[in-house]
Parts: C-alpha cells; structure tokens; sequence
C-alpha cells in the first residue's frame, strides 16, 4: 500500500519546500497607530483565501484529468504550472504528494490536506484508572510520564470518521466496553475539527491524521518499548482509511507492522475501486478485519464500500440495509435530534459500530457472531455455504474476536464472511441472529437467531410422478421447543422435482437445540441428523436430511452411526414404535428394574392439624435405565415433553397422597433427560398434599411425624424396586421456614406393602415436627396465668367492697372460658383432652374458686352482723 509520497523520506527529497518570499517592513512615519481590521475585512479575507484553494485545486484536478485524455491546460492556456499545488510539507510529519495514480473514475477529485493546526489532531488515553478523567498524550516524554499509559498493556486506538468527534456517544461506549473487556490503554484520536470540512477535504485530511498517528505509535515503540504487534486500530468510516495510512507510513519508514487494524464500514465515496495505497488494504498490518453494513452505492445513499479490503471481510445481511433502518423505523426512545439524523442519514453505516461494541461486550455469551465463507449473500440464503471444515477455516467470528482466524487464515485475504437474516423486534417481527444490540433507543432485551439447514431428498419411485407442483410447510421440533408452520416455500407455488434435493435456511429466535423431527406429514424413508462444524461448538447446528417416500413403502428405517437419537426418538409415532413398546418395561422378563427416586423439599406448608394434612413443594426426581434407549456421540440429550409420552415411565404415585400437581406456569415445570448408557432422568416440579395423623396429646407441645409414602401404582416387587439415590434420597431447602413447626429431620427408609394383587415396594420418609411454643405462651399460657393472679386480688380488696369482690371473681370466670374455647377453635373435635385442655381446666378451677371463697366469706359477715 502506498497512499503517500514521503520526501522527507527519501535520500532526496522529490521536491524541496518552497522557501518563503522576502517581506519588506514599510511603515509612514506620520502614522503611529496600529489598525484592527474590521470584521467585515476578515470575512472577506476568508471569503477570498477560500476561493483561491478551490480554485487551486481545481486547477490542479483539472490538469491531472486532461492528462489522462493527453492534453495539458498549460497548451491550451499557453501558461506554466507550479508544482505547489501538488505536494505539501508538514514539518516533521515530512510532504504528502498528488500524482496521477490517486485519480479514477470514482475519485475524480484530489485536494491536499490542510495544515496541522486545523485539523488539530489530539490524543486521549482512557485506562481504568482514569475512566471519569482521561488525559491528553502526544509524543512527548513529558507527556507520557505524566499519563497512566503503561507499554506493557496492549493498546487499542479508537479512529472516527467524518463529521464525528471523540464525544459521540459510540466512542464512549466502545471506549468502556473494551475496558471492561480487558486491561488495555485505549487512545482516542480526535480529528473532530478536519472531520468537520466539506467531504473531499476530510478524505484528503485522513492522510495527514494517518502520519499523526504513525508519529504516536513511532515514538511509543521507540522510547516506551511497545511492541508493533500490540497495537490495534479500530476506525469507522474515514477513520478506517486514517488506520490503514497509519499502518502503510510505520512500515515504510520505520519497518514496523502493526498488529491488528478493524474497519467498520470503511467509508465508499473517493476510495470505491481504488488502488490499494489509496484505501485500507490487507498490507497494512499483520490482521485486518472489516464489517461492511452499508455498502450501496453513493447513488443509492450508501456510504460504505462493498470492495473487500482486509484478510477477512464480514457482510452482515449482504452488507446493505441492515434492519431497524427504514425511514419509517422511528423508535420511541430516540434521546436527541442527533440520533434522529444519524437514524434518517447513516443508519446502516453506524450499525457496524453497534455490532462490535456488542461482540466486545458479548465475548463470554453464548450469542456470537459466527459467519461462514460465502462468494454471494444469494448463496448464504440458498443454505450453500455452511460447511465449516474440520479446523473451521470457513468460519469466523465477527467482532473483536475475529483474530481467532488467523491461524486457519494462511496466505489467503480478501476472504468474505456472510451471515443473516437480522431483524429488529419492535411489535411481533421475527428472524435475528445474535441481534444484542443494547443501546436502548433500538431494544429492551436480547435476541438470539439460530439457523438450521433443512436438506429434503425427494424419493425417486416407480410409482411417483416425475415432479409435481405446490406448496410445502413443516415442523421442527427441539428439546427446548418448537417451531411450527415453517413455510419451505416462501416464492409461492414450487415444482419439485423426484430425485432432487431442496435446501432450505430456517431462522428463528427460538433456540430449538437439538432437532427432533419434520411434520409428520411428510413420509419419510429415512432420516440422519449431522452435527454441522459449528465454530467453535458455541451452539448446535444441525444439517437435517429427509427423504420422501410414498406412504405404502415398508422398509424399516435405517440409521447411521452418527445418527442423533433425539430424531429417533421422535420417530416412534411413525415407524420406529414398531420397534418399542412403551408399555413394557425395561428389561421384561428379568430381574426388577430399580428406580431410582430423590425429593427436593423447597417449601411446606400449610400444616392443618384440622384436616390431618400437610402440604409441600418440591422437586420430585425419578431415574432408571432402558437399554432400548442407549446411543453414542453425545454426553446427554434432553427430551421434549412429547418425547416424555413416547417412552415407558414408572407408575409411581402416593401412597397417603390426597390431592397433588404438577406446576404448569409458564410452561409444564418437568424435563426429561437422555444419557448414552440408556439412564433415564425425570425430574417435574410438584405440589403434594398428603395425610399425616396427628397425635395431639401433647398439644402445643407436641412433636408430630408426617409422613411420605412412594410407590408403584401396578408394578409388584417382581418388576420394580424403588431406592433412594446414593447422594441423599430427600433434601431440604437451606432457606425453607415453617410458621408454627420446626422440621427436626426427615429420616427415609423402603419398605414392602401387600395388597390384593401382590407385595410392592415402597419407600418412606418421615418429616419430624416440632411444635413452636410461642404463640401459646403470648395467647393462652400468658392470659390464663394473669387471670389466675388477678382472681386472687379479691382476697386483698376490703371485706366492705361486697360488689367489687364478685364483679372481679364473674369477669375472670367468664374470661377464662372465652380463653379455652377460643384455644380449641383450630384444633379437630378429637375424643380425648390434650395438654392444652389440662392447663385450662386447672385454671378455670383456680378462678371458680376464688369465687365461692369469696362468696363464704360474704356469708360469714351477714351472720356475724
């Protein structure tokens, strides 16, 4: 790449700068008085050295053009021409020079950068120890000590494009993301106001910005012992050209590389079809990596370019229109007037920022941005381009981690990525892939795009015609859900032809894992599923391949090695149940089949002594083995609900069990998983109500034992056995608290009961209760005690006091009774008298009795008077 001309450079410069003319001071000696211009003259100053550059410059465009059909404005004027007009010095940084290779068909005009001071290129260090207060660099020792910059932290250089500055919000958020991501010095480079000219002269100042750049990174390798491959340049739009100028100046003048550059969206007008020293091109670094989102023409309002410019090139979507950035695709929580331009004029080019921040901020999430190796985004959708390779050399992740690449890179570039559909959400649309982009002015939450490539064999018979024409809908089922209606035929009426196959590409947000089956009306003859290479084995990607076959064809199915069961499985209701017989257990005809059971107790209550019940929730765990289901090549597979109806499952059910559910909300709380040797794991999440006879003696000081009795509905000892796991057959939650009952300990044991039809075997655990004592104390022990005491007051009140002795006597008696029978209001009508009853009636004789002393003694002073 050779975007610059450097004199400077050279042993000889090409041409020397221009020595400035001799100025005479002359000055009246009648006038002492220093005039200030008006304002007026330097507006018409400007006004005048404005016309004179871009009469320059057009000049100096229209000599390089007439060149190009061979004539010369110098013939055709009879004038002489300077070589001013074509190269430039800018004191170190050394002269950038205008020949007639930076001319063509899409950049039919050049201009040279303005002068250092009105560019103002600035340099901000962000670490994270100065998040709220970053600091201005150059390159300059005192500088640099003054900064938190450490050479042995990686760096990142942060480039924008036009009419952009280093205080758009991106900038920002890109700047923190890469902090959170990891420890890195992140060197923001402002060049807000030459970004802010006339476009033609922003692209020119990206060249004078790239020497600034190089300048900096010259000056760090030199006296602050970083490396060159520790430098990653990340530029949108102009600031991807500004990167690549930077890359090409470090290796011609100091031999340096750098290590990685990223374009996102690198900018179209004036570079579209360039040579490659005039735009970013692979030779610029070690690594380079672009995102192309708005890759239209100019014509057509596009802003970035379609032309390949790195290693790896990523065309989210084909590189064009990317979703959400329709002119009517207004969002609510759109913060100022400048995200309503941005969304009106630049959309699609600002979503290659938004796609990076994010693959920085989602590294360690299961979403990531994986592309495939494609020539044409018409092949990506036709389902052509997703083999991976065996050391996944034809798939990348976009993003930061896209460097991941590079050993499976080779000596190849310009390699294109494809990846799609996006969509966003904003009422019901649908199709995303990985679309997490979390400025909230586009979304409130995250989605995640999975694709499945549908291959269809259609069966060649005798007895089919040879095509036919219609419409064709299916049914994916996962073991994380489902996907229904799925229209293989979007375009309308389609011939399809017998002996042929169809490809599809399926989209959807939904993550269905493991594929389980096509609609059943479809007859098939055969089914295998193959694990697609997926980068990275970040997700399941399965290639399904179905092939038709008249309904009457009887061949049994026949399945491969890396046949996956979960389509096996799903394939009982058509050919494979021929083979299963869910009503018979594993291992009929054989010893018993144990079944493995563990309770997961998360809360209980309520205890109802009036009812003789308690109530619980819990996870209810069940596992067994069936050989019939035994596979390789997975560690486990989870099974979908309606899979859970295709195969045999214990009968268990409660012994002392009165009323118990299953939970329901949001959907059925149960899952049923699959392990190679054939283990079956059923785990539901229930509610039970059970029977606990209670023995209230002892009440409120009692200890009750409530227990939980499992069993066999049908099944005797002869073919199953139940035991609790190894690990602990019933656990109780850590955080689980009871109102009136401390849970002492729930000891389990198994036990065998006989009924009409044989001996089952069942197993047991009994939750132990402890009463509270608390509440009886504040409501009954407590008053009951006080009235006894304030009975016994009338022995002190004076013998006079007749009427006051007998009120106080009544109103305790008729207290104390109010107490016992409200004490008895909770507790069943039980034949016996229990603790509680005891202290009451006691009490209440305690009470009676001051009444008839009090009443004797009444007595005794009538006769004495």
């Amino acid at each position: 790449m050779g975007k610059t001309s450097y004199a400077i450079y050279a042993a000889k410069p090409l041409v020397p700068p221009p020595a400035p003319p001799q100025r005479r001071e002359t000055f009246s000696p009648q006038l002492f008085i220093q005039h200030t211009p008006s304002p007026f003259i330097d507006t018409k100053r400007s006004a005048k050295r404005l016309f004179e550059n871009l009469k320059e410059h057009f000049d100096m465009s229209l000599e390089f053009q007439l060149r190009r059909i061979g004539l010369s404005s110098t013939t055709l004027k009879n004038t002489t021409t300077t070589t001013n007009s074509t190269i430039r010095c800018y004191g170190p940084l050394g002269c950038l020079e205008i020949t007639d290779d930076w001319y063509g068909i899409s950049r039919p005009v050049n201009v040279l950068p303005q002068n250092r001071k009105s560019i103002g290129t600035k340099f901000i260090l962000h670490t994270r120890d100065t998040r709220s207060h970053p600091q201005y660099i150059n390159a300059s020792n005192w500088s640099l000590d003054r900064s938190n910059f450490k050479a042995s932290r990686p760096t990142k250089l942060i480039v924008h494009g036009f009419l952009d500055s280093a205080q758009v919000f991106w900038v920002k958020e890109m700047t923190d993301a890469l902090l959170d991501y990891m420890d890195f010095n992140v060197i923001v480079v402002d060049w807000n106001a030459g970004a802010r000219a006339i476009y033609s002269q922003a692209a020119a100042n990206t060249r004078l910005v790239g020497l600034e750049v190089a300048s900096l990174i010259e000056y760090l390798i030199t006296q602050r012992d970083c490396k060159a491959k520790g430098f990653h340049l990340i530029g949108h739009s102009l600031g991807s050209h500004i990167s690549g100028y930077a890359g090409e100046a470090l290796i011609k003048k100091y031999s340096q590389k750098l290590g990685r550059i990223s374009g996102l969206d690198p900018a179209e007008p004036l570079f579209q079809s360039m040579p490659e020293f005039v735009r970013l091109d692979p030779s610029d670094a070690e690594f380079v990596d672009a995102i192309h989102t708005d890759s239209k023409s100019i014509i057509m309002l596009g802003y970035g370019m379609m032309d390949p410019v790195g290693h790896v090139d990523f065309y989210p979507n084909g590189g064009v229109d990317q979703p959400g950035c329709a002119l009517m695709d207004f969002h609510e929580n759109f913060e100022n007037l400048d995200d309503v331009g941005r969304h009106l004029v630049a959309c699609s080019h600002d979503r290659a920022l938004q796609y990076y921040i994010e693959s920085i901020r989602e590294t360690n999430s299961t979403c990531k941005f994986i592309a495939h190796e494609c020539s044409s985004y018409e092949k990506f959708k036709q389902g052509s381009c997703f083999v991976c390779g065996k050391e996944n050399e034809h798939c990348s992740t976009m993003g930061i981690r896209a460097d991941e690449f590079i050993p499976t890179l080779g000596d190849r570039k310009n390699v294109k990525f494809l990846f799609g559909y996006w969509e966003i959400i904003t009422f019901t649309a649908v199709n995303y892939i990985c679309m997490i982009i979390s400025r909230k002015i586009f979304y409130d939450s995250n989605y995640l795009e999975n694709h499945y490539l549908l291959e269809i064999n259609l069966a060649k018979s005798d007895e089919a015609e040879q095509w036919v024409q219609g419409f064709m809908k299916t049914n994916l089922y996962g073991s994380k859900g489902e996907l229904m209606d799925v229209d293989l035929t979007p375009d309308g009426s389609t011939k399809f032809v017998h002996g042929t196959k169809i490809k599809r590409l399926i989209s959807t947000n939904s993550d269905l894992v493991c594929v389980l089956l096509c609609s059943d009306k479809i007859y098939l003859r055969s089914v295998s599923v193959i694990d697609h290479p997926w980068y990275l084995s970040t997700s399941y990607f399965l290639s399904l391949v179905i092939n038709l076959r008249k309904p009457n064809l009887t061949n049994s199915p026949t399945f491969n090695h890396s046949t996956n069961l979960s389509i096996m499985l799903h394939f009982f209701s058509i050919t494979f149940l021929k083979q299963y017989d869910n009503s018979l257990r594993p291992g009929i005809g054989g010893p018993p089949l144990l079944v493995e059971i563990n309770i997961q107790v998360r809360s209980m209550g309520p205890i109802s002594e009036v009812d003789m019940s308690y109530s619980m929730d819990c996870y209810f765990r069940q596992s067994w083995v069936d050989t019939r289901l035994a596979f390789s090549g997975q560690k486990n597979l989870a099974l979908s609900i309606e899979m859970l109806n295709k195969i045999w499952k214990p009968d268990t059910y409660i012994y002392n069990g009165r009323k118990s559910y299953l939970h329901t909300i949001t959907t059925p709380n149960k899952f049923v998983r699959l392990f190679p040797e054939g283990k079956v794991l059923y785990s539901q999440r229930l509610t039970i109500k059970a029977s606990c006879n209670m023995d209230l003696a002892d009440f409120p000081m009692d200890q009750q034992s409530c227990p939980l009795q499992i069993g066999s509905f049908g099944y005797s000892v002869m073919d199953l056995a139940y035991v609790w796991t190894t690990a602990g057959g019933v656990s109780i939650a850590s955080d689980m608290k009871l109102s009136q009952f401390d849970l002492i300990q729930a000891p389990t044991g198994n036990s065998t009961v006989i009924v009409n039809n044989g001996a089952h075997s069942t197993l047991l655990v009994n939750f132990h209760l402890q009463r509270h004592m608390g509440n009886f104390m504040i409501q009954v022990y407590g008053p009951c005690i006080l009235l006894v005491v304030i009975s016994w007051v009338s022995f002190w009140l004076n013998r006079e006091a007749t009427s006051d002795r007998i009120n106080l006597g009544v109103t305790t008696v008729l207290t104390m009774t109010f107490l016992g029978l409200e004490a008895r209001t909770d507790l069943p009508q039980v034949a016996y008298a229990t603790a509680l009853d005891y202290f009451v009636f006691i009490s209440f004789i305690f009470i009676f009795s001051t009444v008839v002393q009090v009443r004797q003694s009444i007595c005794i002073c009538i006769q004495i008077g």
